[in-house]
Formats: structure tokens, C-alpha cells, sequence
């Protein structure tokens, strides 16, 4: 048996539960809904789609217990991200656009610490920011990795002020970011 996903994501982190989702290839790109907590993992199908219940079924019955140690695996990954020092890195790209009529500056860094970029999405009207890096974990048997995915919802503070503090003042858009990310 071989995990066959389509996509996997983590959508919010609250009271320590972290909340995610993966679409299952071989079931018709069923999405699949997890919750993470105190070290056990649950997954649900919060639809009503009765087609779709009865897949979701299917797959728990059968292939539950082989996916859960990888999305453990996967979120073990997502956590050590918060141990690296991130001491070294260069600014790779840098972008000033629009996303939904809202100014967006994106910034690509690459650490020497990881194998790929991360992407930093700047949202100064709502002082929000995205932080999107892509894990080279396969995910399915073609191996092939998913989307990027949000960190802002995993890492610390720390961490986040770690990886941006030293590319702040290097940035062409220092002065539009300067409150970014304090």
C-alpha cells in the first residue's frame, strides 16, 4: 500500500490542535479533514455528500491506520522547522503586486538550512502576512510533493521573527515592511 494524495494542507492552529486537510487520489479526490491533538490524530469527512461519505468510509476502514503515521510523520517535519537557527540565507526574488485588489510584496528567501525557497506574502493594509514553503516529502507514488503550504500557522513567533529579521533591512521594500513581521 502506497500513500496516494493529492494535496495536503494545514488550515489553522488553535489551543495547540493543529487542523489540516489531504484529497485522496484514489478515492475520487476525496477530502479528508484531520485534527491533531495531544499526540493522537482524528479524521473526519464533515460533509453531506452520501456518495462521498461512503469512500470516506471505505477509506477509513482500510487505509486509516497506514496514513496516519505519515501525516504524524508529516506535522514531526512541520515542527522541527521551529529548531532551525536559520543563520544563512540570500534573497532570491522579490515582487510587488496586487492579490485581490489588496498591494501584496512578496519576498522569496533561500536558507542554506533547507533544500527549497520560502515564500513570504506581505499584506501591509491588513498586516497580515503568508509565509509558504513547499516540503520535499512525496505524497504520492508518481513523487510527487504537494502545494506549499501556510507556516505562519505552525512556526512560533520566535522562528518567524528568525527568518525575517535578518533579510529585513535587504529587502527593496524595506520601508513599505518595516512594521511587518515585529
Amino acid at each position: 500500500m502506497t500513500i496516494e494524495m493529492d494535496t495536503i494542507s494545514i488550515y489553522n492552529v488553535e489551543n495547540d490542535v493543529i487542523y489540516g486537510c489531504f484529497r485522496l487520489i484514489n478515492y475520487k479526490n476525496l477530502r479528508v479533514e484531520f485534527k491533531f491533538k495531544n499526540g493522537k490524530i482524528e479524521f473526519s469527512y464533515p460533509y453531506e455528500n452520501e456518495k462521498e461519505k461512503k469512500y470516506f468510509s471505505k477509506w477509513l476502514s482500510k487505509e486509516k491506520d497506514f496514513y496516519a503515521p505519515f501525516i504524524l510523520n508529516y506535522l514531526n517535519e512541520i515542527e522541527q522547522f521551529n529548531q532551525i537557527p536559520f543563520s544563512e540565507g540570500e534573497i532570491v526574488r522579490e515582487i510587488d503586486t496586487d492579490v485581490l485588489g489588496k498591494q501584496c510584496y512578496m519576498v522569496t528567501i533561500k536558507y542554506k538550512e533547507l533544500p527549497d525557497a520560502v515564500d513570504f506574502k506581505f499584506y501591509p493594509s491588513t498586516g497580515k502576512c503568508s509565509i509558504l514553503y513547499q516540503f520535499p516529502i512525496p505524497i504520492n507514488s508518481e513523487g510527487r510533493y504537494s502545494t506549499s503550504i501556510h507556516l505562519e500557522y505552525v512556526l512560533t513567533k520566535e522562528t518567524i521573527e528568525r527568518m525575517w529579521e535578518p533579510f529585513r533591512s535587504k529587502t527593496k521594500y524595506r520601508m513599505e515592511l518595516l512594521h511587518m513581521l515585529r
